[in-house]
């Protein structure tokens, strides 16, 4: 018997492989490793950032994401917002450590990831690339991090 599944559900199942993979990590009183000063507040800044220009307006077809430069609405900066909240989420040094909002904002960016797949389980990179599985392997590699 073979089994057959399509892009799209390949997806989903790794990501929610990955997703239940134990995190093992740190805590307060013993951190994983050093983190150098100013490292967890820089990567806090860049994630209000971020999370600023988020669409939160759940009418709109583009709530979760993040639109770019040219105003596009890009699974890559949707997955970006993913792999930047997912380590603040877990770091106890984060101001965001635990937050329910940012958990809010990630389970927004995920289900726009959702949205923006195609059929085949593809996504687009807007400017260039239509239904491309290059350009969806960049962002699968962003949400397994997260995920991990």
């Amino acid at each position: 018997m073979t089994l057959q599944i399509n892009r799209r559900e390949a997806l989903a199942l790794g990501a929610v492989s990955l997703a239940s993979l134990s995190l093992g990590g740190a805590t307060k009183d013993r951190p994983a490793m050093e983190i150098p000063a100013g490292l967890v507040s820089a990567h806090d800044e860049s994630l209000e950032n971020r999370m600023r220009r988020q669409v939160l307006d759940p009418e709109s077809r583009w709530h979760g994401a993040i639109p770019d430069g040219n105003l596009l609405h890009t699974p890559h900066a949707a997955a970006d917002l993913l792999y930047y909240a997912s380590a603040a989420y877990f770091q106890p040094l984060s101001s965001f450590h635990q937050s329910p909002e940012l958990f809010d904002r990630m389970k927004w960016a995920a289900a726009f990831l959702e949205r923006a797949q195609t059929p085949d389980g593809n996504i687009d990179l807007m400017e260039t690339n239509f239904n491309s599985p290059p350009d969806t392997a960049f962002v699968v590699h962003k949400i397994a991090t997260a995920a991990r």
